[in-house]
């Protein structure tokens, strides 16, 4: 699923961003040309690694995933939920963006101006300093799963800064009586269910979903199943 098209759609601005810090970074020079797949595959190993490690904890969690211009609205008193521990806005909220950034600027140091740096590239280089901001990567998704096994959610922006964790969604959100069950990654099929046969967990997810339809929240069972929860194509799916 984390290579949908509706996903990179999600994703899309945040990528864009990220080409734009590399040229304004290298303004003093040609930079090598980044194929986006770089950034994008990067992403979803770190999601999936974080996954992977809540999954081994085996007791839940969820991770809810916001555009950044919403982040604002959300960090502070609202009435869809209340964020218990915050991140300041500091280095350690921004610290996933900054080692993307690091990882481009290596790349075009590494490759001559004007080159066009690919994934392949990227997979079979071995430098030092890539190498240690990957161990930096793997070490930022054993924190947001360590902040995932704290009772509440964790909350996110889209380019995976950690606005804060213990967050807990208003139990008064007008309630979700029905969901689609998509049965392919796009989407293209669903079924309509009932909500009643989940948890608190994916309920209180399914509310959030539905009042606040940019969100994209993932949830995990407790069983390691997993739940991406998203308003698409006008339906909570």
């Amino acid at each position: 699923v984390l290579a949908s098209d509706w996903i990179r759609e999600v994703f899309q601005g945040v990528r864009q961003e990220l080409e734009q810090l590399h040229i304004a970074a290298c303004a003093t020079c040609r930079p090598a040309s980044i194929d986006p797949m770089i950034t994008r595959n990067i992403a979803q190993g770190m999601l999936r690694r974080t996954l992977h490690l809540l999954r081994s904890e085996g007791h839940g969690g969820t991770l809810i995933i916001v555009p950044p211009e919403m982040a604002a609205e959300l960090e502070v008193d609202n009435p869809y939920m209340t964020v218990r521990y915050r991140f300041r806005e500091e280095e350690p909220r921004q610290r996933y963006r900054t080692l993307l950034v690091r990882i481009m600027q290596r790349l075009a140091d590494y490759f001559p101006e004007g080159s066009s740096v690919n994934w392949n590239d990227y997979q079979t280089i071995e430098d030092q300093q890539l190498s240690e901001i990957d161990e930096a990567l793997e070490e930022f998704s054993h924190l947001l799963a360590s902040l995932g096994s704290v009772d509440g959610a964790v909350l996110l922006t889209q380019r995976m800064e950690i606005i804060g964790f213990g967050v807990e969604i208003a139990g008064n959100l007008p309630p979700v009586q029905t969901i689609q069950k998509a049965h392919d990654v796009e989407a293209r099929n669903t079924t309509t269910l009932s909500t009643e046969g989940y948890g608190t967990r994916h309920r209180s997810a399914y509310r959030l979903c539905a009042q606040l339809p940019k969100l994209l929240a993932m949830v995990l069972s407790q069983d390691g199943r997993i739940q991406l929860i998203k308003h698409f194509n006008g339906r909570l799916t």
